[in-house]
């Protein structure tokens, strides 16, 4: 990125509204140069979603497999997975679309889903975290983590590191993690990011499971 495009977005950043709305893409596409995703031709590499059964990770599903890639779908119903699957290769042909079941707060889900995906395919070329989960009540994973920390930091990190060998061979490969302005809400803490159940706030422990993910990024 130019001096002048990271000088735009280190702006856009500390404004936090201007990144988060229209302006900030608008603005980012002229200054770094964003190359239009229409003519890419993605054969050969493998993309896995998370959360890819409705939202920003169906539209990206879609792309990817418009584009050519191969993609994985990861969400935690078997005959949504399925639905989603058989919609998109319906609709584009020769499109590499296949599904795995998984909750990703659920650990011992995430390991079987891993497993399976190193079953499909050698190689990850790109790991998107879309899914997600905002709770108005507590509520604990299967291990006994906080539902939004299990979904949103826990789950991904477990994923990323077994995915690690496929995401090697693919190198250089990329983990993308879908965050959300609403981490604002809520200053970096080295301590613990769930709340407790005399304290939860649903929104609250949304923005702090953001916050966790986007601090998590360098440190993988």
């Amino acid at each position: 990125m130019s001096l002048v495009a990271d000088a735009v977005d280190s702006l856009l950043e500390a404004s936090v509204v201007g990144s988060f709305t229209r302006l900030g893409p608008v603005l980012r596409r002229r200054t770094a140069r964003w190359v239009p995703l229409e003519g890419r031709d993605l054969s050969g590499k493998v993309f896995v979603v998370t959360g890819a059964t409705s939202g920003l990770g169906l539209e990206t599903a879609r792309t990817l497999a418009r584009l050519r890639g191969t993609v994985v779908i990861v969400g935690r119903d078997a005959a949504k997975c399925e639905r989603v699957r058989r919609s998109i290769v319906d609709v584009i042909q020769g499109a590499g679309v296949h599904a795995v079941v998984a909750d990703m707060g659920d650990l011992a889900a995430v390991r079987r889903a891993a497993g399976e995906i190193l079953s499909l395919t050698p190689r990850v070329d790109v790991l998107v975290h879309n899914a997600g989960a905002l709770d108005d009540v507590r509520t604990e994973s299967p291990q006994g983590i906080e539902t939004t920390v299990a979904t949103h930091v826990v789950g991904p990190w477990l994923l990323t590191h077994l995915l690690k060998p496929a995401l090697a061979r693919a190198a250089p490969s990329r983990v993308l993690f879908v965050s959300s302005g609403g981490m604002y809400a809520e200053p970096p803490d080295a301590g613990s990011p769930e709340l407790p159940a005399d304290r939860y706030d649903g929104v609250r422990q949304y923005a702090k499971a953001k916050r966790a993910q986007v601090t998590l990024v360098p440190l993988l």
